[in-house]
């Protein structure tokens, strides 16, 4: 019950910090980055449930008490570890062969192509993120995975005001020095948290 209430009061909190980002955003930055900023965050919100194809839910359903210690749950697991990054792969692929065309797509102006690695390196830390989520969750550890989404959503403002604040640097800069430290993070925890020798040997 208890855990129940920290990662409740910790998605709470993170949705919280979003709200408050928005209209602070919109007063140290332009108009069109506001815009790439939010169709970033809106774009890779609807692509992370497709890859993922509902193998986060399928865990906690299927393996409530996973302790990493079982081979054929290992197994079961890395498959769709490797699964999602291959459908991650594929889109990534596609977008960075066809930058301009998804550019235009999605921000409306082809010259914002540049923006289409960012948005990529976006998407897998958010994958990464949401599968860490699920491995923690059914290993029972709450209270850290509701420590490590209040974490997400302080080093998301964080970073970004610290690049364009701190050291007066531009929203390109600010954007990609949040996603590398996101993805940088997320590994870190990965390495912390999961014991990814047992999954690779499971295979």
């Amino acid at each position: 019950m208890k855990g129940t209430l920290f990662f409740a009061s910790a998605m709470f909190a993170e949705r919280l910090v979003s709200f408050f980002l928005l209209p602070i955003l919109t007063k140290i930055i332009t108009p069109a980055e506001y815009a790439i900023w939010s169709q970033s965050i809106i774009v890779t919100g609807v692509l992370v449930p497709i890859i993922l194809l509902k193998f986060e839910t399928s865990l906690v359903k299927f393996f409530p008490t996973w302790n990493n210690q079982k081979p054929k749950e290992n197994s079961i697991i890395l498959f769709m570890m490797i699964l999602i990054l291959i459908l991650f792969c594929l889109v990534a692929i596609a977008a960075l062969v066809f930058d301009e065309k998804i550019a235009k797509l999605i921000f409306g102006d082809f010259q914002m192509s540049l923006y289409i690695p960012l948005l990529v390196g976006l998407l897998l830390s958010e994958l990464l993120f949401e599968f860490l989520v699920a491995l923690l969750r059914i290993s029972n550890r709450i209270r850290k995975v509701s420590i490590y989404i209040l974490m997400k959503a302080i080093w998301r403002i964080g970073v970004i005001f610290l690049v364009l604040i701190g050291i007066d640097g531009g929203f390109y800069l600010a954007f990609w020095s949040f996603v590398l430290f996101q993805l940088f993070i997320i590994l870190l925890i990965y390495i912390r948290e999961i014991n990814l020798t047992l999954l690779i040997k499971a295979g």
